[in-house]
């Protein structure tokens, strides 16, 4: 029955993108080949194109020496890829959109997108299992989520002049990492990745006050909720992009609520009504040149669960780094120092990720992501119900991997 309903939902979505295709070539004469918005040209391609439609796929492999704890086959906490020595489709992603234009006035627009692979129950309605959550396989206690069907955003917008909102399911604000994969360098995710939200349901309005300062605000139906929102959760997200100067921004965006059913390691214990819940982040981004890009961030997470009043916190911080050798090659590391504080893996371990990645570009279409990492449990008690989190019961783990990313 499940594999019935993944394939309808894969073929509604074929057919969506043929509708897509031809609605757009129908307008190619009209706008030649040009950036969406060039200023040497005569012609504004965003306002004769009503439709952009594009995507990509991204495959590969991620393994490591020891294995995982008690011979799962797994690479460990803080990894996008549940398989170890497999190698799987992550992401193949179609999108379509509307663009707002509000430099005349008013303008609406949309936006839906569809992803399949092994990435795809990271964006579905897993909070309350209704909507895309019952197009991805079940959960597995040794191996995670497996293939399935997402819509990691359908939302429609409107806007007028310097305010636009958008009203349906749509990506956080909050953190730097990016699920959709032609946005990241790193082919796997930080510790704090995963306390962080992937997608909301509700209303997000953004408002551009002067030319360095965005702000925003929203309601939605919790964390990883679909609109039928069937335990009732609220939440609120909110928060600011600051263009400090031409080189550097600063990015400050929270979310908090209520959640009345979880699936966390911790579950509801005796006497829990609901858990409330903060979270928030705060990055910096610096550009000095050409070939630099800096990136720090910090992350906070705050869980209190109401009827016993017992409090859970897990922070961490990230710095990244990527230089861009040439037209071809590009050098990033990443090293984070993250607590659990028993909210993500039950424990209140402290971890430490480090990672060497390289972008290889040959084409504007196709990227290979080779990287190596480096886990460690560095200080806290034993995880996992008093086994530690990799193979053969070690505190550390060498892992690496290689994906390769097309865009159409």
């Amino acid at each position: 029955m499940r594999v019935s309903k993944v394939c309808r939902s894969i073929l509604t979505v074929a057919a969506a993108t043929c509708v897509f295709l031809f609605y757009t070539a129908s307008y190619a004469a009209e706008c030649s080949p040009c950036d969406q918005v060039d200023a040497c040209a005569e012609v504004d391609c965003s306002l004769n194109s009503p439709i952009d439609f594009g995507g990509w796929v991204q495959a590969g492999i991620y393994t490591n020496s020891h294995g995982w704890r008690n011979g799962l086959d797994s690479n460990g906490p803080g990894h996008t890829f549940t398989q170890r020595n497999d190698f799987s489709l992550n992401q193949l992603y179609l999108y379509a959109e509307k663009k707002l234009n509000t430099r005349r006035g008013f303008d609406f627009g949309w936006r839906a997108e569809a992803m399949f692979g092994s990435d795809a129950w990271v964006t579905a309605d897993i909070g309350d299992d209704k909507f895309d959550a019952q197009w991805v396989s079940q959960r597995n206690s040794t191996v995670g989520y497996g293939y399935g069907l997402s819509m990691p955003q359908l939302y429609a917008s409107i806007g007028y002049k310097d305010l636009s909102v958008k009203i349906g399911k749509f990506y956080t604000l909050l953190g730097w990492e990016a699920i959709a994969a032609d946005q990241e360098f790193f082919y796997s995710h930080t510790f704090a990745y995963w306390n962080e939200p992937s997608t909301h349901t509700g209303v997000l309005a953004d408002y551009q006050l002067g030319k360095r300062l965005k702000l925003s605000a929203g309601w939605t139906t919790g964390l990883s909720n679909s609109i039928e929102n069937k335990y009732n959760d609220t939440g609120v997200i909110t928060g600011f992009t600051f263009n400090l100067t031409d080189k550097s921004n600063v990015y400050y965006y929270t979310t908090f609520g209520e959640k009345k059913n979880f699936d966390d390691a911790r579950g509801f214990g005796a006497g829990v009504s609901r858990r409330d819940y903060f979270k928030q982040s705060l990055v910096y981004e610096w550009l000095p040149n050409a070939k630099w890009q800096f990136v720090t961030q910090w992350d906070l997470n705050n869980d209190t669960d109401v009827g016993t009043e017992q409090h859970y916190s897990s922070y961490s911080v990230s710095q990244r780094a990527i230089y861009q050798i040439n037209d071809l090659w590009s050098l990033g590391t990443r090293v984070e120092w993250y607590k659990d504080g028993d909210i993500y893996w039950g424990n209140d371990a402290e971890y430490v990720g480090i990672t060497l990645g390289l972008n290889y570009n040959p084409t504007k279409s196709l990227s290979l992501r080779p990287e190596i990492r480096y886990d460690a449990v560095t200080a806290g008690k034993a995880s996992f119900g008093g086994a530690l989190p990799y193979g053969n019961s070690r505190s550390d783990q060498v892992s690496g991997g290689i994906a390769a990313l097309y865009r159409f």
